[in-house]
């Protein structure tokens, strides 16, 4: 795709993308100088995912939050609604037993349109601590059986 850009005192009408389709130049984009500046946005806080947790361990207390500055085309980013779903933002705790631990941040994804610029804190700390064994239950005693008395002969 083409991009035409066009100095914002001329009057762009809709009556340009018809010459423009009309001289077969369907895939030309037409934009004013203002659609392609770029800026930044801080969007936080961020909460974490946990990825790759062993079975055998528990997160003793959730691991906190990430404040993501994002970049892309200003009309995206004065349009974008905060939408956690729309960030990814994992810690992986693969291999590690119960401990402490300094885990990377990793911010594998970001809304569409936009790029990731910064993000803090770099490293967060984790805590794991063993699953809780369930206590083995005791089977109750069962009753002894008591002979039953003699007969007597009478």
């Amino acid at each position: 795709m083409k991009t035409l850009v066009l100095d914002e005192s001329l009057d762009i009408s809709p009556s340009i993308h018809r010459f423009l389709a009309a001289r077969g130049a369907e895939g030309i984009f037409v934009c004013s100088a203002q659609e392609l500046e770029m800026a930044e946005a801080s969007q936080g806080p961020v909460g974490l995912r946990v990825v790759n947790l062993s079975p055998a361990v528990q997160l003793a207390r959730p691991p906190g939050l990430v404040s993501v500055t994002i970049s892309g085309p200003a009309p995206v980013l004065s349009s974008l609604v905060a939408n956690p779903n729309d960030f990814k933002v994992t810690l992986d705790v693969a291999g590690k037993g119960a401990g402490t631990y300094a885990v990377d941040v990793k911010v594998q994804q970001v809304p569409t349109g936009l790029t990731l610029a910064d993000f803090q804190p770099k490293q967060v700390q984790v805590e794991l601590q063993n699953v809780p064994t369930p206590p083995t239950p005791t089977p109750a005693p069962s009753p002894t059986a008591v002979p039953p008395p003699p007969a007597t002969g009478g």
